[in-house]
């Protein structure tokens, strides 16, 4: 049996390693600092933060899935909800900035949170954008006489940002999220009520 920790680590007291053990080893300064003290596989700090950015990205279906159940308030379903998926945006961005230093794409970490930067920003924006373009469309034209294909076409708005932002090596995550947040507040007002209810059910 393969241990992440020596025989050091496990002669402290059972009080220190339930104490420090799970928060070190989920996190990439923790997986660092643990190496650096022989208590686990000893990494480098970009290793570290490379496999701090892999495990940090959450899936909360299950807590979700609890909360429709328990029928909660639906700001806290949606405060959940949104973290998570900005939470899984900003990781998948670190893990490919971090990933760029083995491809040699960087030679400082400077350069490379000045690429972590503008990758949020643009993607960002490429959500917004297709989105009031979507709110747009819908206004000034008579989609709402056609329910099947305004519905459609509501659909192909909603997963455009995500194939922009990843043919423009952005994140189609963070595309996505701010996409959804300008679309509920504009586009949404825009549609039939047959749309309406079809994406509420849908989304």
């Amino acid at each position: 049996q393969i241990s992440a920790f020596p025989p050091t680590f496990k002669s402290c007291p059972p009080k220190f390693r339930n104490f420090f053990a799970p928060p070190l080893s989920d996190a990439g300064f923790g997986a660092f600092a643990l190496g650096q003290t022989s208590a686990s596989y000893p990494l480098s700090l970009l290793d570290s933060m490379t496999f701090g950015a892999l495990i940090s990205a959450t899936d909360p279906v299950a807590t979700l899935a609890i909360f429709h159940t328990l029928d909660v308030n639906p700001t806290l379903y949606m405060l959940v909800f949104g973290e998570s998926v900005l939470n899984d945006a900003v990781a998948v961005v670190l893990f490919r900035t971090f990933v760029s230093f083995y491809e040699r794409e960087h030679s400082s970490w400077v350069g490379a949170m000045l690429q972590f930067c503008m990758v949020s920003l643009f993607s960002g924006v490429v959500g917004v954008i297709v989105a009031l373009f979507s709110a747009l469309v819908f206004k000034v034209t008579k989609l709402y006489q056609h329910p099947s294909l305004e519905t459609s076409l509501m659909f192909i708005f909603a997963y455009l940002p995500y194939l922009l932002a990843e043919a423009l090596d952005l994140s189609g995550i963070m595309a996505i999220l701010f996409c959804g947040i300008v679309m509920s507040h504009y586009t949404h007002f825009n549609l039939s009520a047959t749309t309406q209810m079809t994406a509420q059910q849908s989304f």
